[in-house]
Formats: C-alpha cells, sequence, structure tokens
C-alpha cells in the first residue's frame, strides 16, 4: 500500500488538467488514474518523494496549485487546472446515456433531449460534474461518470 504522504500526493493530484503546450485534457482520478481526453490511461506513482506518470516527474507539493510543471528527459511540460468545462470541448455533442435517454451538450450545458431540462456541467472538488455525477474519462464517443462519493 501507499505510504501516507504518497497518498496525499495522489490526492492532491487528482482533478482536471489542461496541457500548456498542445491543450489535451488529462481527467485524474482518485489514487493517480490518469485519464487523457481521447488518448490513454496512465498512472501516477510517487517514488523517492517524486511523483511520476509516463516517465514524467514532477514535486508532489506542486500538485496542489493551479499548475505543475513535468520534466522529462530535460523536457518541460506545464499543466493547469481546467477552471472552464467549455474548455473540454469532447463533451460537446449528442450522446446517449446507460438509461438510453438522448442527451446533448454545447458551451457546459447538457440538454436531456426528450424533456428539454438542462444541466449545467461544473467544476467542483477539482473535477468535472453534472447533477452528482463526476466524469472520470472521456474517450471517443464515450463518457464515464462516477457518482459522487461513490467507487
Amino acid at each position: 500500500a501507499p505510504s501516507v504522504d504518497a497518498t496525499k500526493a495522489l490526492e492532491a493530484l487528482t482533478g482536471v488538467w489542461t496541457a500548456v503546450q498542445d491543450g489535451s485534457v488529462c481527467i485524474v482520478s482518485g489514487a493517480g488514474q490518469c485519464a487523457f481526453v481521447r488518448g490513454k490511461d496512465v498512472k501516477a506513482t510517487v517514488d523517492k518523494g517524486m511523483l511520476y506518470m509516463d516517465g514524467w516527474k514532477t514535486s508532489p507539493a506542486a500538485a496542489s496549485g493551479i499548475s505543475l510543471k513535468w520534466e522529462k528527459d530535460g523536457t518541460a511540460m506545464e499543466w493547469c487546472r481546467l477552471e472552464d468545462v467549455k474548455a473540454v470541448g469532447a463533451l460537446n455533442g449528442g450522446w446517449e446515456n446507460s438509461d438510453g435517454l438522448q442527451l446533448d451538450v454545447a458551451d457546459g450545458i447538457c440538454t436531456f433531449v426528450a424533456k428539454g431540462v438542462k444541466a449545467q456541467l461544473k467544476i467542483a472538488d477539482r473535477m468535472l460534474t453534472m447533477n452528482g455525477w463526476t466524469v472520470v474519462r472521456i474517450s471517443e464517443g464515450d463518457a464515464t461518470w462516477q457518482r459522487v462519493g461513490q467507487h
């Protein structure tokens, strides 16, 4: 099991991040699970006091801030916490949820088509949420949501 300090470092990393260099979005959920929107999933780990992810490293203390600088083989990459849900363009468009309801997402608003009910997507506790659900993964044509407080 990870040490208490490692657990705290991974919890601090939790949130929705965007890479300054290319605009890619990464959703980091519990225990360092990193899901890149329209990309691969990787796991963040803590070793010898540093956070590691896919060969990149950073200081765990930086993970609790609004920006984070990673380093790999002399190359730097900066992440910033996402604060505007509109920046997650991968959610825009038509969707069908697991109950078969048709949804339309545009500019941070989700419309339940049959009922005409609108729900605001927002950042809460550093995660992208809607109506008590948190998105933990977005891939091409698929988004995985989890009830807040459930694993």
